[in-house]
């Protein structure tokens, strides 16, 4: 079965009967003073927390994730994949956040997938503004951790890297505006 194959149960829920949520998500980044949230929507995924949800919401205006009814569950990934019986969780963090990619990646392996811990079944998807990719990829090479690089001029190939190239992080760097919503804080 290939990954569009794979991809349309995701979207239709017709493998489990139920209807499925696109995966919807949340990062900031910063510039100087100016933090700006970006909410992130991807329909090859499945939304699997419900907190990523409203938070989109309060945002965005969007009639397919007003039908989702999903419970909220502490520790769960913020989507899944699916491919055959197989799952994979995924798990959207910010740069900005100012912890180490090492402890990034921790946290991901101890969310949740399918009620049990995601370990290595669990992907990171790190969103950083362009301009520090050359850093982010430093880092990430020198922990010798399997990793994509994806611009968002090209976020078409970020379900590929999820899903077939098994990397344990995505990182994607964001050069455009999209939806944000933008604040002058101190974090």
């Amino acid at each position: 079965m290939c990954l569009k194959d794979c991809m349309y149960f995701v979207v239709s829920g017709e493998k489990t009967g139920e209807e499925k949520c696109p995966c919807v998500a949340r990062v900031s980044l910063s510039s100087g003073n100016m933090w700006c949230d970006i909410y992130m929507r991807f329909s090859f995924m499945t939304l699997a927390d419900r907190n990523e949800l409203d938070k989109y919401r309060d945002v965005v205006v969007d009639d397919e994730t007003e039908r989702c009814k999903l419970p909220h569950r502490d520790g769960v990934v913020d989507c899944i994949i699916y491919c055959g019986d197989e799952a994979r969780g995924v798990e959207f963090k910010s740069y900005a956040e100012k912890k180490p990619v090492s402890e990034l990646i921790e946290e991901v392996e101890n969310k949740y997938l399918q009620n049990a811990k995601c370990d290595d079944r669990c992907v990171l998807i790190l969103v950083v503004p362009g301009h520090r990719l050359s850093c982010v990829s430093t880092i990430l090479g020198g922990m010798r951790i399997r990793y994509k690089i994806v611009t968002d001029t090209d976020i078409g190939k970020l379900q590929e890297s999820i899903y077939k190239c098994r990397n344990r992080v995505v990182v994607v760097g964001i050069n455009r505006a999209g939806v944000r919503s933008c604040t002058d804080r101190q974090r």
